[in-house]
């Protein structure tokens, strides 16, 4: 037998003993049963696979959410008289940037959202940076807790003052000036502390409430003491089907603070008013005040501690026109006291009572960018006290853009 027969035979072999494997493996793969749990097959040997875990749902990945916007607030003026009898305006003619910051809002977790509000303030004389032309401050830092009680949440941080940024809400034109709250009355914009917003009986009651440092967000607080500030506001139609009656709203407010210290007395600052608004589509009309309480150390005047009782006024509106034209007036009134006389009693010392009157056109580009030709008027009672070069009246050109 040679070499190629003895082949041949080997290969037959092996295919005749694959054959009946193979064919069983056949048979039992034909009969195996559709429904595994009827199956009589013995279990294989083996270590069963672990079941498959379905994956969980990531909540902080989902529900991450960074948003990034901007407000660039500046104008051109010139002054046109000066409050110091006979003073001159100091050829008041210049460009100003007042305000350009970002926003950087980050949604943490469903509950939990954070906002950093850095303000790159033009300044002139300063050397905090290279060029000595601009500051930087944080406007805005906080967390805010969403739904720690049903309709409230929590603020901690740098955040907004209750009643300066309502008012600015409602007259919607911050590019032209503080609210006079902050203005005259002291309060800051922004203030350290904690606070709590929270909205009640179908959103017909709304209230927010801060207790801060009192100090501002870019002062150091002076005393131990803390300053309360809040609002309440009613909108007593919220649920109405016409769009007018949602659109009136009245609010109270309120704050009490200790700014300073003087012989262990404590110097407080308070005011208790309100403010009635109505803003329809058409336009925007409101007027509120209040009185207000101060206490002044006068020691170095030989005057000691003197307690001022003043009043606070303020009406404002703007009107909406064809060709997104919108004319607007403001006026405030601020008398800190009411009791002496700026002119004649040695227990007031200030300007007196002071007014500003606001009177201008807009045109809105946008819902982001408007420019406002704009009149401004300020009223002294004791303009000779008023500091060299403060303007008495002023024609402005406001720009405001956001994004």
């Amino acid at each position: 037998m040679g070499l190629r027969e003895l082949s041949v035979i080997v290969a037959c072999a092996l295919l005749a003993a694959a054959a009946p494997a193979r064919a069983a493996e056949v048979d039992e793969a034909e009969q195996a049963p559709d429904d595994a749990e009827e199956s009589t097959r013995p279990e294989v040997p083996f270590p069963p696979t672990p079941p498959e875990v379905p994956a969980k749902p990531n909540l902080l990945m989902e529900s991450q959410r960074l948003e990034i916007s901007g407000v660039i607030f500046a104008f051109w003026s010139v002054d046109l008289t000066a409050a110091p009898p006979g003073a001159s305006t100091r050829g008041g003619n210049r460009f100003e940037l007042t305000r350009s910051y970002l926003n950087v809002d980050a949604q943490i977790t469903r509950s939990i959202n954070t906002r950093i509000s850095p303000d790159i303030v033009r300044v002139s004389g300063t050397t905090s940076n290279i060029e000595g032309t601009l500051d930087l401050v944080l406007a805005y830092s906080f967390v805010r807790f969403l739904e720690v009680a049903p309709g409230l949440d929590v603020i901690a941080g740098l955040q907004s003052e209750p009643i300066t940024a309502f008012d600015d809400s409602v007259w919607r034109y911050r590019v032209l000036g503080p609210s006079v709250f902050n203005f005259e009355d002291g309060l800051p914009v922004s203030d350290l502390g904690v606070g709590a917003t929270s909205t009640l009986l179908d959103g017909r009651l709304q209230a927010h409430f801060l207790l801060a440092n009192g100090a501002g967000g870019s002062s150091t607080e002076g005393t131990k003491f803390k300053e309360g500030s809040g609002r309440i506001t009613y909108t007593p139609f919220a649920s109405s089907p016409g769009a007018w009656g949602r659109q009136l709203r009245a609010t109270a407010l309120g704050t009490y603070g200790v700014p300073a210290v003087a012989d262990d007395r404590r110097l407080s600052r308070a005011f208790a008013g309100g403010l009635l608004s109505f803003e329809p589509d058409l336009g925007t009309l409101a007027v509120g005040g209040g009185p207000t309480w101060n206490s002044v150390d006068l020691r170095d005047q030989g005057l000691g501690i003197v307690d001022r009782h003043g009043v606070l006024f303020t009406a404002y509106g703007f009107l909406n026109l064809p060709l997104r034209i919108r004319l607007l007036a403001r006026f405030d009134l601020f008398d800190p006291d009411v009791e002496h006389s700026a002119r004649t009693s040695p227990l007031n010392q200030t300007t007196g009572r002071t007014t500003r009157t606001i009177g201008g056109v807009a045109h809105l580009f946008n819902e982001q960018v408007q420019v406002v030709l704009d009149y401004q008027r300020f009223g002294l009672e004791v303009p000779e006290r008023a500091a060299a070069g403060t303007a008495e009246s002023v024609l402005f050109v406001h720009l405001e853009a956001r994004f």
